[in-house]
């Protein structure tokens, strides 16, 4: 991940109950916490259905492209996203890489550390 972009899909998914003004509005709370962040861009993702076959799919219910030009900064992504993910009953969020992808959710700390630190580490020198 040295100096060139690196681009990042990342799905939301909430509780089944939200309806779409409430995803809407999740998903734009987390952009504003990403684009505090080192990031170079988040967009929204125009009519983002999760790609077939993906696991919990029908639970996906929006996402964003983000580009970041380090691993550093994809760490602070993955912190992010974990304090996001507290700060909500039943909210979960898959990160993708090309075809590789990591679920964030409400695992104890110390679990998401160690599959986050495993993950990063597996694409720190792409």
């Amino acid at each position: 991940m040295g100096g060139t972009l690196t681009s990042l899909r990342i799905e939301i998914g909430g509780s089944l109950d939200s309806d779409a003004y409430e995803v809407d509005e999740q998903l734009l709370d987390l952009r504003s916490a990403l684009l505090e962040l080192d990031v170079e861009t988040v967009d929204r993702v125009a009519g983002s259905p999760a790609p077939v076959g993906a696991k919990g799919s029908a639970e996906l219910a929006g996402a964003l492209a983000v580009s970041l030009s380090n691993s550093a900064v994809l760490v602070a992504v993955i912190r992010v996203l974990q304090s996001w993910i507290g700060r909500g009953k039943g909210r979960r969020v898959v990160v993708r890489f090309g075809e590789d992808a990591i679920e964030v959710d409400a695992a104890t700390a110390e679990q998401q550390a160690k599959l986050i630190e495993t993950w990063v580490g597996g694409h720190a020198g792409q």
